[in-house]
């Protein structure tokens, strides 16, 4: 049986959809109980995890036929003349963690691969790191991994999705752990049992979870959303960088992100902003990501802004980054200036290029914080955070609205509906923080940036 105290150990190895079919408590909340006389129902190749008490080595065969490429059966109990059966037929890994055989299903011809083997911990310190959210929150733990990095720490970093996509093949993270959103309950009682069982093999345990979108946010649909101007203020104006050492019980402040990426990734990016500077006929190429997950992180008057570059002749051509919803947004007007690189950068390539650009313009979104992390200067447009928010460098500029203006913020607030924020007064479909920044401001500072780099008109 596939003890309970035990399922922790299997989390990271669980994806959707999963079938249960022992006879305990459910691997996951997720997870499908069913009879292996029933698994006739489904087709072969479409569960990414089975889970059985005990495998019949005659039966082995056929219930790998139901995994798809990626897939894992999980057991306690299995025989060595079921793997032999299987060498037959598939190709696969065999994984051993703890009481549990995993054995992976790969595609390609028959036959047994060897299994990646995690860093050894070599006498290490080992430390816990827990962080699940976006790309954002997770470029912001990047200093502390830096830190314990620096001072010798094994480190273990337990993720969801978007951890995994910054940091996977990052060679200070030992054992980068990655489970799928949602596969354990979201309460806190389920969590603070499950980070103690994670944590009992190490030194050291941290969990990040809500360190901004809790302590120094207020999420809409929270209590805490609707406690006044001055108490938010008041609570949560801490710099966010800085917040994370606090939470690590560490008096550090003032560093800024550490962001790995590889030789290739570097030359990479370098190659093709020079393919877009030679594409627009630009001698300076600035990024610009041109909206984030919350209705408050885009900026309203971008047009009018690539307008006065245009209408200008200024040297300043812009890629613009999103997800796939900015290629639609990002038309053909402005072709000669602005190269619409929207949906077509894998995260880690848009993660790169900001090495490579020579300045980054961005909302509140994770292009703010992975620009701290290399040299370009930085024009912030700002709308729920205040300065107080943020290590500035020297080299960068923090637009905000004018208080005359917008009167609720920094508001310390994530809107995720139209209905908990002021709409603009010029562009009634943004919000009247992002509205309040002039257009004139962005492309000033946008001169002011170049100004540094040399004479910044094309010669007529």
């Amino acid at each position: 049986m596939i003890s309970s105290d035990q399922h922790y150990r299997l989390y990271r190895y669980l994806r959707s959809p999963i079938v249960d079919a022992g006879e305990g408590e459910l691997v996951s909340h997720v997870a499908l109980r069913i009879k292996s006389t029933q698994l006739s129902w489904f087709k072969e190749k479409t569960l990414k995890s089975l889970c059985f008490d005990v495998i019949p080595d005659k039966y082995i065969v056929e219930l790998f036929g139901y995994l798809a490429d990626g897939g894992v059966l999980i057991t306690p109990n299995i025989q060595p003349d079921a793997i032999r059966a299987l060498r037959k037929v598939f190709r696969f890994q065999v994984i051993r963690d703890g009481p549990f055989t995993i054995i992976k299903r790969l595609c390609g011809p028959p036959g047994e691969q060897p299994a990646p083997v995690r860093k050894p911990v070599g006498g290490k310190k080992k430390i816990l790191m827990i962080r699940y959210g976006g790309n954002g929150d997770h470029l912001m733990i990047s200093p502390l991994i830096q830190y314990y990095h620096d001072e010798g720490w094994y480190i273990t970093y337990n993720v969801t999705a978007a951890g995994e996509t910054i940091y996977k093949d990052d060679p200070r993270i030992d054992d980068l752990l990655v489970q799928e959103d949602n596969i354990i309950p979201p309460l806190r009682k389920t969590f603070d049992k499950y980070f103690a069982d994670l944590g009992k093999d190490h030194d050291k345990t941290i969990s990040l979870l809500e360190c901004l979108e809790g302590d120094l946010l207020r999420v809409e649909g929270s209590t805490e959303f609707n406690d006044s101007w001055e108490k938010r203020h008041t609570d949560c104006a801490k710099n966010y960088l800085d917040h994370n050492f606090t939470r690590a019980g560490l008096d550090i402040k003032g560093r800024l992100p550490s962001i790995w990426l590889s030789d290739k990734e570097r030359e990479w990016a370098s190659s093709e902003v020079e393919r877009v500077r030679r594409k627009l006929g630009k001698k300076f190429i600035v990024l610009w990501n041109i909206f984030g997950s919350c209705w408050h992180k885009a900026y309203p008057h971008m047009f009018d802004v690539f307008f006065l570059l245009k209408t200008n002749r200024d040297d300043i051509g812009v890629l613009a980054i999103s997800d796939d919803l900015g290629k639609y947004v990002i038309g053909e007007d402005y072709n000669t200036v602005v190269y619409n690189g929207c949906a077509k950068y894998k995260i880690r390539q848009s993660l790169a290029l900001h090495s490579a650009v020579d300045a980054v313009v961005t909302p509140e979104t994770w292009s703010l914080t992975a620009a701290q992390g290399f040299p370009a200067p930085l024009i912030a447009l700002l709308s729920h955070s205040s300065r107080e928010n943020f290590t500035i460098r020297d080299q960068d500029i923090y637009l905000t609205p004018a208080l005359k203006d917008c009167p609720c913020a920094p508001c310390h607030q994530i809107h995720y509906s139209r209905i908990s924020c002021p709409r603009g007064v010029y562009n009634k479909d943004a919000t009247l923080c992002s509205d309040s920044l002039p257009p004139g401001n962005v492309y000033q500072a946008l001169m002011k940036v170049r100004s540094r780099y040399g004479n910044h008109a094309v010669a007529a």
